[in-house]
């Protein structure tokens, strides 16, 4: 009967490194599982208000981001609210079309220890009834 022993060893270093790649991998699926897909360019077009959007709304699944964090529908909202502005501000002050993972996945636990603090983008009415008027210009 033989055995066969096999010894290996390996620097630290290499599997520092190789953890550390897959730490910031994971780090941003983490953050991107909480949001639904981009939607295409073509939808942020109105043929009725005849003008486009910009840039992109990214959506929240909210179903999966209040159960993880036990957030209520007007806090998730809220969190929406800041995330696209504070995102819309990353890449404005960037000058770039995209926002890195790590960068947002800072914005995106910096926009919730806010929420978590009830730091709000906007006030919800308390009034039952709201009367809005809205004033569209009409251009010929």
């Amino acid at each position: 009967m033989t055995v066969l022993l096999f010894v290996g060893c390996a620097k630290e270093s290499v599997y520092q490194t190789s953890f550390e790649k897959i730490d910031h991998a994971s780090d941003s699926a983490y953050v991107s599982r909480y949001f639904l897909p981009e939607l295409p360019n073509w939808i942020n077009f109105s043929n009725v208000g005849k003008c486009r959007r910009n840039s992109s709304i990214k959506y929240l699944n909210f179903e999966q981001f209040r159960n993880s964090f036990a957030l209520s529908y007007e806090s998730a909202i809220q969190f929406q609210l800041l995330y696209n502005t504070g995102y819309l501000n990353l890449k404005s002050v960037h000058k770039t079309e995209y926002v890195t993972p790590q960068s947002e996945k800072k914005l995106f636990f910096e926009i919730l220890d806010k929420i978590k603090a009830d730091i709000e983008g906007f006030r919800i009415p308390k009034y039952k009834r709201i009367n809005l008027v809205w004033i569209d210009p009409f251009y010929r």
